[in-house]
């Protein structure tokens, strides 16, 4: 009796599992494209391109570096007070400014 639930184990729950195919094998669904879209505009988004502007006051050439150094499709200047929208924009960096109208920061979104 052991033996043959020993057999017939394994062969019950081969059912249970779904081969594993390759990446080519599949298309993807529209879920995994919006991933590798979203993942694709985040690694376009180089904030860190954007570093040695910090403690700079806020002038067109930066606006202008984060665009061509940055890899940004917008940016958006944000000033101490100023009210900002929650989305996130993976295209956009965010340049943000202290009193002295000198940057601080940089992100995406």
């Amino acid at each position: 009796m052991r033996l043959l639930a020993a057999l017939l184990l394994p062969a019950a729950t081969l059912g249970c599992t779904t081969p594993q195919k390759a990446e080519d094998d599949a298309p993807l669904s529209e879920a995994e494209r919006n991933v590798r879209l979203f993942e694709d505009a985040l690694a376009a988004c180089k904030p860190a391109a954007m570093q040695h502007w910090v403690g700079e006051p806020y002038s067109d050439a930066m606006k202008n570096a984060a665009f061509d150094d940055a890899g940004a499709k917008e940016v958006r200047v944000i000033r101490p007070g100023d009210p900002v929208s929650m989305d996130y924009l993976t295209g956009r960096i965010n340049i943000e400014l202290d009193r002295q109208d000198r940057a601080v920061r940089f992100r995406c979104g």
